[in-house]
């Protein structure tokens, strides 16, 4: 999982190296890491945009931030109105361009049923091993938003009965728990969430040439600066590479897309512990309640957003529609994932969450959904017999930067 969400408004505006004066970089610190946007745009309209993402990124945190005790999530996790329903109010500034107060309607905050709502579906797209109703799971084991305790299979068969994406339901279009005790963590999912959030914004702000990159995951639009396709490094999964970039397994070229690409990247070599010799991966494996124990040590998914809108549209299902709109407020989506008309649909969340998806189940059966899946593509790496290896589906392109 990740380590999310601690949102902190300092931003910066800084031309582009390559003597492209058009492009320009919004930059700073959110979602417990950084941020950096690049875009072709000129220079007052890029502060204006600088003060739109600003205001979408605290939304967010608002809403679905684990570590925000007065965000939405918190108070839909704490049951904090003692009925097992969702928080009643929406966040206090509303994402950009939404055009809704802080409690205008009660208990139907939009980010949080949309994203809940995307989730689900992802949950049925992969058969149950992408789950963010874990919550409470991600915790035990210290890698959610409490220190764990390592707890024994009694504490997490204890656990395991009351998590699961049934315990939670839409109704009047606000989230209810059917068991007080489940707890939601979007940490696998969110920050390629957000990155498509941002990048639906700038689409909507006319902007075609884009890397939205949150805490490392990416989408991309159009061309860079040099006025090629954008170039993504993929880290190189060996203990002690802590620096995002440092050491490079591979740089691969991502295809000029009118609609955008997300590229997300998931492993287990930076987020661990060990106790009594023994490491325990961070991805916890939702149907078993226990980390992984598997050779697959990174998963890089891409896809666009055709294929994403396809693969979610195929895992709509009747968990999602009780005759309750649910929309978010920025236009986007209504956890469809489905294009909006500046053409941004939820590609990188997608991708986030399939590369969660694979580190859970490991290197066969990730294989098996890239080849049954036509639009994503997929870069695993893996260790076998001591030496560390790499898989690549067909379609993706190395480039020759690294």
């Amino acid at each position: 999982m990740k380590n999310i969400f601690a949102f902190l408004a300092i931003l910066a505006i800084t031309v582009s190296c390559g003597g492209n004066e058009d492009y320009y970089n919004i930059e700073g610190y959110a979602q417990g890491g950084t941020y950096r946007i690049t875009l072709r745009s000129d220079l007052k309209k890029c502060k204006e945009l600088q003060e739109g993402v600003e205001r979408i990124l605290a939304d967010i945190d608002n809403s679905i931030s684990g570590y925000n005790p007065s965000s939405a999530l918190s108070m839909f996790n704490g049951n904090f109105n003692g009925n097992n329903e969702g928080p009643c109010h929406t966040s206090d500034s509303g994402v950009a361009g939404s055009g809704m107060s802080g409690s205008e309607v009660p208990g139907r905050n939009p980010i949080l049923t949309d994203i809940f709502a995307l989730s689900e579906r992802i949950y049925r797209e992969c058969g149950g091993y992408f789950d963010v109703s874990s919550g409470a799971l991600f915790d035990a084991w210290g890698f959610g938003f409490k220190e764990g305790t390592f707890p024994d299979m009694a504490d997490i068969d204890s656990i395991m009965d009351f998590t699961g994406m049934d315990k939670i339901i839409f109704r009047d279009g606000r989230l209810v728990k059917t068991d007080p005790r489940v707890t939601l963590n979007f940490n696998a999912i969110a920050q390629g969430y957000t990155c498509d959030i941002i990048a639906g914004y700038l689409a909507g702000e006319g902007i075609t040439d884009m890397l939205v990159n949150v805490g490392g995951e990416i989408f991309c639009r159009g061309v860079n600066p040099s006025g090629k396709e954008w170039t993504i490094g993929i880290d190189a999964p060996i203990d002690g590479n802590m620096v995002a970039g440092e050491k490079l397994q591979t740089v691969i070229e991502i295809p000029v897309s009118e609609n955008g690409t997300g590229v997300v990247t998931s492993g287990n070599y930076r987020k661990f512990y060990i106790k009594d010799g023994k490491k325990y991966s961070h991805t916890v494996n939702p149907k078993t309640g226990l980390p992984v124990e598997h050779n697959l040590l990174s998963a890089t998914v891409i896809s666009d957003n055709a294929s994403a809108e396809a693969i979610l549209a195929l895992a709509d299902g009747p968990g999602i529609t009780d005759g309750t709109e649910v929309t978010d407020s920025t236009g986007m989506a209504d956890g469809t994932g489905k294009a909006t008309d500046a053409g941004i649909g939820k590609c990188t969340a997608l991708a986030d969450a399939l590369a969660t998806y694979m580190m859970v189940v490991g290197v066969e059966e990730s294989i098996a959904y890239v080849q049954n899946h036509p639009g994503i593509e997929a870069v695993l790496i893996y260790e076998e017999d001591g030496a560390i290896k790499t898989w690549m589906s067909e379609g993706v392109i190395v480039s020759g930067e690294k």
